[in-house]
Order: structure tokens, then C-alpha cells, then sequence
């Protein structure tokens, strides 16, 4: 497995595999405005202080995503962090969040915030074992019910 940024050309297939995810495994009815990033994820967060990268497999087929959302010059998002069902327990999205914490670092940010569900425990688990701590709601999300924060 290699995890790169997305390049625009697989754009559309990489928020394919966010929405399949999002709703069909976690049941989140899709949102033109909560996901709207999904539009075209590639341009949404492209620049020098957002990213969004995909997991491949040895076939270049997607098996997981995450990205980087500038909040503010201090203060950034983890978002989109879907590895497949198949993928999962093998240190995957260990090595994305990885990459985000290092692009965030190296990005200037001095804090990352996420905002999650309590269904997934082991997202929560792998957050918290990379020194995230649950805080005080920083969004309005509507499908949030739990937000983290890192200070890096």
C-alpha cells in the first residue's frame, strides 16, 4: 500500500469511495452542504496548507482516504479519514493519520482538530493513541458527536 496526494484526474473516483463509505457503511444520508468537498475533493483542498490524499493498493485501486483542512493560520481539520472495511486492522489508517500529522506540522499548524461519531471505536481508540483529546463541540456538525483536539 502507498499513500499519495490525489491527483485531479481521480478526483471523482476518490470521492466515490468517501461517499460509499460515509453513507452506505456508516449510514450518513447524504448532504450537499456537509459534503460538499466531495464535489471535487482534489481542488477543495488543494494549496500549500490543505491536502487530501488516497490510500492504493498494489493495483492502484483506492482503499482509503484523509485530508487537511486549513481552520484558521494555528489551527487545521482532519477530515475524510475512511480506510474500506477490507483494509482496516493492518496499521492503514495508522500511516494516514501519520501523514496528516506530519503535513500539518510541517504546515506551521499548532492544532488539529476532528470531529467523529461514538460508533467508531476504533477511530476514536487510533485518535486518541496519537495523543488526541476529546474537547468542547468547535463546529456545528450535525452528524457529530464527539470532537478531539491535538496540540502539535
Amino acid at each position: 500500500m502507498r499513500i499519495e496526494r490525489c491527483p485531479p484526474e481521480r478526483s471523482r473516483e476518490a470521492a466515490d469511495f468517501a461517499r460509499r463509505v460515509l453513507h452506505d457503511e456508516f449510514g450518513f444520508e447524504p448532504d450537499p452542504v456537509l459534503d460538499a468537498d466531495l464535489d471535487d475533493p482534489a481542488a477543495k483542498y488543494a494549496g500549500p496548507a490543505q491536502a487530501f490524499w488516497i490510500l492504493l493498493d498494489a493495483s492502484s485501486a483506492i482503499r482509503g482516504t484523509c485530508a487537511i483542512r486549513r481552520l484558521t493560520t494555528e489551527a487545521a481539520e482532519l477530515k475524510r479519514m475512511f480506510v474500506e472495511p477490507a483494509s482496516r486492522g493492518r496499521g492503514l489508517g495508522r500511516a494516514l493519520l501519520e501523514r496528516a500529522l506530519d503535513f500539518a506540522k510541517h504546515a506551521g499548524f499548532r492544532r488539529l482538530l476532528l470531529d467523529t461519531t461514538h460508533d467508531l471505536v476504533a477511530a476514536g481508540e487510533l485518535y486518541r493513541s496519537a495523543g488526541f483529546r476529546d474537547v468542547t463541540p468547535y463546529n456545528d456538525n450535525p452528524r457529530a458527536e464527539r470532537w478531539m483536539e491535538l496540540e502539535l
